[in-house]
C-alpha cells in the first residue's frame, strides 16, 4: 500500500510557492526517496515532474506517487 504524501503546508508550502509560483512549470526533485514531496507537490496543483534518486531501492516505493514512471541507470 502506498503511502500518503507529507502534509506540504506552512513554511515548506510558501517556500515552494514562492519560488516555483506557476503550477505548470517543470519541478526537477533530486534526491526524491519515496516521491513523497512530490506526491505532495502534486496535491497543491503541481502536475509536470522529473524525480531522480541515486538509491534505486526506494523506487518502488516512488512509483505510485508517479503519473508515468521510467527507471534508467544514471551510473558511470
Amino acid at each position: 500500500m502506498p503511502r500518503r504524501p507529507l502534509p506540504l503546508k506552512g513554511r515548506a508550502l510558501d517556500l515552494v510557492e514562492r519560488f516555483i509560483p506557476d503550477r505548470a512549470s517543470s519541478v526537477l526533485d533530486l534526491g526524491t526517496g519515496t516521491g513523497l514531496f512530490v506526491a505532495a507537490m502534486a496535491e497543491h496543483g503541481y502536475r509536470k515532474f522529473a524525480a531522480s534518486d541515486a538509491q534505486n531501492f526506494v523506487l518502488p516505493e516512488a512509483r505510485p506517487a508517479m503519473v508515468a514512471f521510467r527507471e534508467a541507470d544514471a551510473s558511470f
